[in-house]
């Protein structure tokens, strides 16, 4: 267990030198910022917050919010006072965070987390402090990081005293309802052995496993690192999360004419579930699928946008002089479960910058992806899921339209860290009485407990 008050107070000791030698921890920070996907959020934490750099990233995309800074050094946060005057400050723990259960509409943390003796613990429960559709963004440290001064150790047959990490593996697997969206390495070089080891301290990074080497082997190790280059890596994971903004599901498609909109018939007779087409298009060709679910008997919501030409909702837009904008879309109100069907693939553009993933990560719902079960699936699956979750939206899992396919679908739910929930096969006729009696063999929303949301009750009481 690691000794929070050591940590404290090494933190603590390095406030004034922080700041000058923390380039890796600030230029992370400004990419974590960037990469949240919340259109105007009111309530931000920022959980180990150390000297104010994420936070001074997410003040400067939104001014108008109320941001709270905790961390467990308070020399750390009267740092950062002097930088964002106006922020709320409070001495906290990330695994023990003193507030309130939804409250918050973007909970953070930069490169802190690694210092949690329950990293799952306490990222569930910082996403208890969020409001529905509320984002969860975080970096954390992985086992790669100053993998040349452990390699140096190794090379003279030393232990190096170093916090223990976990690899990108071993956090997917502790992580299984999160998606753990990227690994990157960050370089930091140095002219010489020792400015590294005054970094290091400098940034407070200094608590550690292991006891300190004797004098004569740390001067050999520091010519070991040097020899190999002297450049310090930093393995970082990002992780996003979104909380649903309300029960329902967002049914994404890997391509068009895949069967989304039958998929969309099943869950909504299985959920008991409301539907909504944000964009409908090729009106000019069909009445749309609002008239199909419509047929069957199931409640619908007119489309916010309805477009004449078979294409893209960006591109029919374009034919009919429309404006299409992802601020324009926003989910209608209703007291039951809602399905919400996208337009085309994962990727296809719903404006001149949005896609339909985009548009998943703005509704706030936990997406079902929609397959084929056929040759050419893997790849796409894969890369729509990837996709997706470059988003920080949440994957429900997927959908398989065709005639089962054993190996497709082990390789899609081992390759894409994912369930698939459903193999439909093709129907021979589609109506209200195949559907219903198909949509029988769902799981309901209150059955997909093994997923952190629904466990939380997220799916059915927000």
């Amino acid at each position: 267990m690691k000794d929070k008050r050591a940590i404290a107070a090494s933190f603590g000791e390095a406030a004034g030198s922080y700041d000058a030698v923390s380039e890796v921890q600030a230029l992370v920070a400004r990419r974590l910022a960037a990469r949240i996907s919340h259109a105007s959020p009111e309530r931000i934490l920022d959980i180990g917050a150390g000297t104010g750099h994420l936070a001074q990233a997410l003040a400067r995309r939104w001014p108008g919010a109320t941001i709270t800074l905790a961390d467990l050094a308070p020399p750390m946060l009267a740092v950062a006072r002097a930088k964002l005057p106006e922020a709320l400050l409070i001495a906290a723990d990330a695994e023990a965070p003193p507030f309130a259960e939804n409250k918050f509409d973007v909970a953070a943390s930069n490169l802190a987390l690694q210092w949690s003796d329950d990293l799952p613990g306490t990222l569930r429960g910082l996403a208890r402090l969020l409001r529905p559709g509320g984002r969860l963004a975080v970096t954390t440290l992985l086992a790669g990081t100053w993998a040349e001064w452990r390699r140096a150790h190794d090379d003279l047959g030393l232990v190096p005293a170093m916090l223990t990490l976990p690899g990108a593996a071993q956090l997917r697997h502790a992580l299984p309802w999160v998606d753990l969206i990227e690994v990157e390495t960050v370089l930091r070089p140095y002219a010489r052995g020792r400015e590294f080891l005054r970094d290091i301290h400098r940034l407070g990074a200094g608590t550690r496993n292991g006891a300190a080497l004797a004098p004569r082997d740390l001067n050999r190790v520091l010519r070991q690192f040097e020899t190999t280059g002297a450049v310090a890596s930093y393995q970082v994971a990002t992780i996003l999360l979104q909380r649903p903004s309300r029960a329902g599901a967002f049914i994404a498609g890997t391509g068009t004419g895949i069967g989304k909109t039958v998929a969309s018939a099943i869950l909504a007779h299985a959920w008991g579930a409301e539907y909504w087409k944000p964009a409908q298009t090729g009106l000019s060709e069909d009445p749309g699928d609002s008239s199909f679910l419509a047929s069957m008997g199931i409640t619908t919501h007119p489309p916010r946008y309805e477009l004449q030409a078979p294409l893209s909702p960006f591109d029919a837009a374009r034919i009919e002089r429309i404006d299409i904008g992802l601020e324009d879309f926003s989910l209608p109100s209703t007291s039951r479960p809602l399905i919400v069907e996208s337009a085309g693939g994962v990727a296809s553009p719903l404006d001149a910058t949005h896609d339909m993933a985009d548009l998943a990560a703005h509704l706030g719902l936990p997406v079902v992806l929609v397959a084929l079960s056929g040759l050419g699936t893997i790849n796409h699956t894969l890369l729509a899921i990837e996709t997706l979750r470059r988003r920080g939206v949440f994957l429900l899992g997927v959908v398989m339209m065709g005639a089962p396919n054993p190996g497709n679908r082990a390789e899609i739910e081992r390759r894409g860290n994912v369930d698939v929930l459903l193999e439909c096969p093709h129907f021979e006729r589609v109506d209200a009485e195949t559907i219903s009696s198909y949509a029988a063999r769902v799981p309901s929303l209150a059955k997909l407990g093994w997923t952190f949301f629904a466990a939380h009750g997220w799916f059915i009481n927000c």
